[in-house]
């Protein structure tokens, strides 16, 4: 049915345009692990001559990052050669942005506007959108980040389809651009251009040209996804125009695809002034506005009056100027398009021809008609010449009759009506799948469905989703903004009821009551073998060893300080089979290095080091070397670290944002680290300490990573946790190329203890592999690696640890609880 313009915009984001990040993605992670720098820390460009074309370029963008001021009014145009001429779609961008953390940026589209306002201490997103009654009047509100990127940019313009609650989408996606390849991302530092020009070999200097704002040195840089071309005047230290790659736009329409594509940003406007005040970036709420934490998508079906009810007879001309009826047609299924002679009549006419010539054999039963409203009559999409027949009769609307009988008001407009003609369907706007869904519509129809009570249906059932995510969405008592956006309800804390599996078969095989207060756990030893022991971690201070029949084998004491306590364990064998233990808490100061008799060899940072805490470790022989290593995470501050089993520091990256989790990608050559970062982006890091470009996953926002634990290739090699609905996280399966092959969403609430969320078994079959996920309502949740089996269970536990491993043809989890340590026995397919 009718639906909005912004949902045409944004609701997949169909638009046949690809962010061209990726052309800097290729550019920037592939020296990964193959520069010989001795430092993390160079400066990308550093490299360049200042006087070459790469060093001007690194130099300007330099200015722009520390720039304390910068307004500017820009326009962002692509420009292709379609099938029916060239068409050129222009973004305006209007933003005035104050270090570290203001701004207020409007972005004009030719049917809505989208306007971004921080003020420093909360910021805002409000939608004008005249279709959609501007959402809703619903105007996202949070705490500004203490220093805005376009991470937070992109996080703030999540929008929430509650058909698909599982997953959001930037309003900013309907971009055909990724704005970190525009000023705002230089002015707030964001490092993936600087590192592209980096190589002093990509860039070099075409002949100069002429702009409106005065002639320009045209530098060209070169990258795997094709060119960019910076129009730069280098006196008053400005990036006037970027002529963007367009290699990946359209990619997907590869039988179709437009040429002599164009896409441009260009600057109309610019001042560096230091007269900017507060009272720019301050955001006028209307008395109507509802708050909220997160967009959601209002209902795209809007009754039509008229559904269901019986149509007048509408009269229309033909092209031989003669009369023809709705009635003429009395007894048939009528599928009517009004079109026009714009851009988005022309896209669907040919489909809607496709779906008519599916239906030529049925003309006693359905008639299909193109009702044109233009002054003169458009062209259909595959008659080869003005004198030959269209493929769909043509008829005349000179009477704006649709506009009286059915309240056509812009084109293309669909219609259906059934044999009775009644009306059964309405939709406004061009439908990309509008051949599939004509399909969808007449099969029911022809076969007697009453298809119009279904839409009514569906529209009440679409109406009830809506308000349901819309109350999840609407921000609680707020005024001032500073409640946290993402506390979930005190309700939300409780453990659901007990529930087994739907479809696996689940085993008790024991119970131990040894380990009084255990948390996490970990295997050591080959579990297919009886030197194989389960260690807990009880009351965070102590670590019972249990054989895998659950027998107690001995209970140590924790090396650590008296003030200390352990929630996480990792654990590893070097080469010459000595294991080794890295112990540490959530948030902790310190990481405990303890040999294979637990007696600690180090502890990690020094006393008098100061930080927020430590986040993530791993333990890995990540350069092959034969000696194990460990990497900390650290919240902020610090960054990441490694240090050999002496305790010192082999590097330091203490530039990354607050990470939230390690992880190593494995297939990679060398393989890498992947730190996820507090915007949502991943960062490799190969073994030498040497970053790359931080990486985006598709339209998610990563904030916890986990990795298989094999070198070889699995479906899913990754594990990324989302956190862009509120109170609920979002399982993403990821592939070797972090493309999302899976996402599987968990109950909302809070995590009562630290615990591991998510980990890979590998299953009982060679060919199989399982993540186990943990729920904050004690769920337990197994999803194998392909996404094609999943399920779960609630034991109605408080559970504080869950591991598991392959035993015989199932799957053994081990338990740990309030009440102590069970195992389970799940066969898995």
């Amino acid at each position: 049915m009718d639906g909005a313009a912004i949902v045409r915009d944004y609701r997949g984001v169909k638009i046949g345009v690809q962010c061209a990040l990726a052309i800097v993605v290729v550019c920037c992670v592939a020296p990964v692990g193959c520069q010989r720098r001795s430092t993390a820390t160079a400066q990308p460009g550093a490299q360049a001559d200042p006087a070459s074309p790469a060093g001007v370029l690194t130099s300007i963008l330099r200015d722009y990052a520390e720039r304390p001021r910068h307004q500017e009014l820009s326009v962002l145009t692509l420009a292709y050669d379609g099938p029916h001429g060239r068409v050129v779609k222009e973004d305006h961008f209007h933003f005035d942005f104050a270090r570290p953390n203001q701004i207020h940026l409007v972005v004009k589209r030719a049917q809505n506007k989208l306007q971004i306002v921080s003020d420093g201490r909360s910021l805002w997103v409000a939608v004008d959108d005249p279709s959609s009654n501007n959402l809703g009047q619903q105007v996202v509100q949070r705490p500004a980040p203490d220093r805005l990127g376009v991470g937070e940019l992109y996080a703030a313009t999540e929008l929430l389809d509650p058909a698909r609650p599982e997953q959001m989408i930037s309003l900013l996606l309907g971009l055909p651009v990724n704005l970190q390849l525009t000023p705002l991302a230089w002015l707030t530092g964001d490092p993936v251009m600087a590192r592209v020009i980096a190589d002093p070999q990509r860039v070099s200097e075409l002949e100069p040209g002429d702009l409106a704002l005065g002639p320009c040195r045209r530098l060209r840089v070169e990258t795997a996804g094709g060119p960019f071309v910076f129009w730069v005047q280098t006196d008053q230290r400005r990036i006037l125009r970027v002529d963007l790659p367009t290699s990946d736009l359209f990619a997907e329409q590869s039988d179709s695809r437009p040429v002599n594509i164009s896409l441009t940003w260009q600057v109309k406007a610019f001042s560096d002034s230091d007269n900017l005040v507060s009272s720019e970036f301050k955001f006028d709420p209307s008395s109507d506005t509802q708050f909220m934490q997160y967009f959601v998508m209002p209902p795209v079906t809007q009754l039509h009056p008229s559904l269901g009810k019986s149509v007048p007879i509408m009269q229309f001309e033909n092209l031989q100027g003669r009369r023809e009826a709705s009635s003429d047609w009395r007894g048939k299924v009528a599928v009517l398009l009004w079109v026009d002679d714009q851009e988005a009549s022309r896209r669907v006419l040919p489909l809607f021809e496709d779906a008519a010539a599916l239906y030529a054999g049925k003309r006693d039963d359905v008639a299909f008609r193109v009702v044109d409203v233009s002054p003169v009559p458009t062209a259909s999409s595959s008659a080869p010449n003005d004198f030959a027949p269209a493929p769909v009769p043509r008829l005349l609307d000179r009477a704006a009759v649709g506009h009286d009988v059915l309240r056509v008001a812009e084109a293309p407009t669909l219609v259906v009506l059934n044999s009775q003609h009644e009306l059964s369907w309405f939709e406004v706007g061009a439908n990309p799948q509008l051949d599939q869904e004509l399909v969808q519509i007449l099969d029911p129809l022809l076969a007697g469905s009453d298809l119009a009570a279904d839409v009514r249906r569906a529209a009440e059932a679409e109406q009830q989703r809506y308000e349901q995510q819309l109350t999840l969405a609407r921000r609680p008592e707020f005024a001032d903004g500073t409640q946290s956006a993402s506390k979930p309800a005190a309700s939300d804390m409780n453990l659901a009821e007990r529930k087994p599996f739907a479809k696996l078969e689940m085993t008790s095989v024991w119970q131990s009551s040894d380990a009084v207060d255990p948390g996490t756990m970990v295997l050591t030893g080959d579990p297919r073998t009886q030197d194989a022991q389960l260690l807990v971690v009880d009351s965070m201070r102590e670590l019972v060893s249990l054989s895998l029949a659950g027998k107690m084998i001995g209970r140590t004491t924790l090396p650590i300080d008296d003030n200390a306590y352990v929630t996480e364990i990792r654990t590893a064998v070097d080469a010459a089979g000595r294991r080794w233990y890295l112990m540490f808490s959530k948030l902790g100061r310190f990481v405990y290095l303890c040999d294979e008799r637990l007696q600690l060899r180090q502890q990690y940072p020094a006393t008098d080091v100061r930080h927020s805490g430590i986040q993530d470790v791993l333990l890995d022989d990540l350069d092959a070397d034969g000696q194990l290593e460990a990497y900390i995470a650290f919240a902020e501050q610090l960054g990441c670290h490694r240090i050999d089993l002496n305790g010192r520091a082999v590097w330091r990256l203490d530039s990354l944002p607050a990470i939230g989790s390690l992880a190593i990608q494995r297939r990679s050559q060398p393989p890498h680290l992947l730190l996820s970062g507090s915007d949502g982006r991943l960062v490799p890091v190969a073994a030498n300490g040497q970053a790359g470009a931080p990486l985006a996953v598709g339209r998610r926002t990563i904030h916890q990573l986990f990795a298989a634990q094999t070198s070889l290739t699995r479906p899913t090699q990754l594990l990324g946790l989302s956190y862009t609905v509120e109170g609920r996280l979002i399982a993403l399966g990821l592939d070797e190329r972090l493309n999302e092959v899976w996402s599987y969403g968990l109950p909302a609430g809070l995590y009562g203890k630290p615990l591991q969320i998510a980990q890979w078994i590998a299953g009982p079959r060679a060919e199989r592999a399982y993540w186990l996920l943990i729920g904050p309502d004690g769920s337990i949740h197994l999803v194998r690696d392909d996404g094609q089996v999943h399920d779960s269970c609630n034991l109605g536990l408080n559970l504080r640890g869950v591991i598991g491993c392959a035993h015989g043809d199932s799957l053994r989890l081990f338990i740990a609880a309030d009440t102590g340590v069970t195992a389970l026995d799940v066969k898995v397919p």
